[in-house]
């Protein structure tokens, strides 16, 4: 026969063991919800700041051209044809995403379906973040942000997709949603070459 001593202790173990169970169900969604918000915000940060940098230096470099009216001199700029083809490895736009692994060979290739390089007012498509002051030479980088779809697999037109964390087992619950969406960033300079 086992004391009641005993019997007591190891009744009061196996309950502490199943309420930290309880507590960790409960709290797993929340701690989930967050490893999630710190890893999408800091992705989100990081590519933020290397097409800002991108458009930044971009801009300058386009600034030194003459004869940016013509779409090879602006291809040559860029670094990328109009379909995101790599053209010009030495660019400083191409060097910029290169360096951040956002070309499809992680530091070389090309641009994922939906990113886009404007060298502005010649590629303008008349919407006001494509418009510059004139005597001025803009960058418009435009590039796909996903937390877990890797933007080159992904078909172009295909819907955007988003991480939904719920915070409960009920389905019907509202959930946390992280979506995706397209980057832009631009930057302006006055032209240091003349254009004709």
């Amino acid at each position: 026969m086992i004391p009641r001593r005993h019997h007591t202790r190891h009744h009061k173990r196996r309950s502490a063991n199943g309420q930290s169970l309880i507590e960790f169900a409960f709290a797993a969604p929340i701690l989930l919800m967050f490893l999630v918000g710190i890893v999408y915000f800091g992705k989100a940060f990081f590519q933020i700041q290397v097409l800002a940098f991108t458009a930044q230096e971009g801009a300058r470099a386009a600034a030194r051209v003459p004869n940016l009216q013509d779409s090879a001199t602006r291809d040559f700029v860029r670094g990328f044809g109009g379909n995101g083809a790599a053209v010009n490895t030495s660019s400083i736009i191409y060097q910029s995403l290169g360096a951040a692994s956002l070309l499809s060979n992680g530091n070389t290739g090309n641009l994922p379906a939906g990113a886009s390089i404007k060298i502005l007012p010649w590629d303008s498509d008349g919407t006001a973040a494509a418009t510059v002051q004139p005597g001025t030479i803009g960058i418009l980088v435009q590039y796909p942000f996903s937390l877990l779809i890797n933007p080159f697999t992904q078909q172009s037109g295909t819907p955007v997709t988003a991480v939904n964390i719920p915070l409960t087992l009920d389905p019907s619950a509202p959930q946390i949603t992280f979506p995706d969406f397209a980057m832009t960033e631009k930057a302006t300079v006055s032209q240091e070459v003349y254009q004709q």
